[in-house]
């Protein structure tokens, strides 16, 4: 649900601005909401074209999902003051997304819903 996610996003740049999209495989799992409960977490890259504008990018993105029915949107800024869009889907998947003007990146952070881990399932290592 989170990379779906993360991937839908990414939809909301205009794609003449892009100039690669790297998704992390896998990703790990976090304690979350009582024993054996655990959100999984991952993230994606986006390289902009140089001197891409990434305060348009990531307000876009904040336009796109501010307004949309069963969504949360806020519009922060990083302690460095990067600009960012904190987005929550209606499944209780969430995205922080920040703009990198000195990299020309927008850095897609997501989790999943909380979800409870079967016992004898290691929470160790890459999912």
């Amino acid at each position: 649900m989170a990379q779906a996610g993360e991937l839908e996003i990414v939809g909301h740049i205009p794609v003449e601005l892009v100039v690669s999209v790297d998704q992390q495989a896998t990703g790990s799992l976090l304690s979350c909401e009582g024993d054996r409960n655990y959100t999984w977490a991952g993230g994606t890259v986006v390289t902009l074209k140089p001197n891409v504008d990434v305060t348009e990018v990531i307000d876009g993105i904040y336009n796109a999902y501010a307004e949309r029915e069963g969504w949360t949107a806020q519009r922060e800024e990083s302690a460095h003051g990067d600009p960012q869009a904190i987005i929550d889907g209606p499944g209780g998947d969430g995205y922080l997304t920040t703009g990198d003007a000195e990299r020309s990146a927008i850095d897609l952070d997501s989790y999943s819903p909380c979800f409870h881990l079967p016992d004898g399932q290691s929470s160790r290592g890459g999912f």
